[in-house]
């Protein structure tokens, strides 16, 4: 056995890794199932929450809403100053990495406030 055999139990990037690569691949229950188990080993690592959220838009997977309602479910999983810093990162992230037309300030379903509230707890 070698160092590297147990990485996944020590490494919350690998488990990042394997949901980045998985999208593709998995049926969405299973992708769901990957998802609960990183956010098990380390709840506030933001990178799972950003390959779901990569899933979730509708020029891949999602359907109309689905992204929305799964920031909105994480963050308040979350809950308090950290779930509205979190909601406020994936939006953050995705506007940064794609081009978002359909999630732009008109899009009544992201909570505005909320974007608001966690990037000035960012800031502050």
């Amino acid at each position: 056995m070698n160092e590297s055999d147990d990485i996944k139990d020590k490494c919350p990037q690998w488990r990042a890794a394997r949901l980045r690569f998985a999208g593709q691949e998995w049926t969405r229950e299973k992708y769901y199932q990957a998802l609960e188990d990183a956010v098990h080993y380390d709840p506030d690592f933001s990178i799972y929450y950003f390959r779901m959220a990569i899933l979730l838009l509708p020029r891949w997977y999602g359907a109309e809403g689905e992204l929305e309602q799964f920031c909105k479910d994480a963050a308040d999983h979350i809950g308090g100053i950290k779930g509205d810093i979190l909601y406020a990162q994936i939006f953050w992230f995705l506007d940064r990495n794609f081009d978002l037309d359909n999630l732009g300030k008109q899009n009544p379903k992201i909570d505005w406030q909320r974007v608001k509230r966690g990037i000035e707890a960012l800031l502050a």
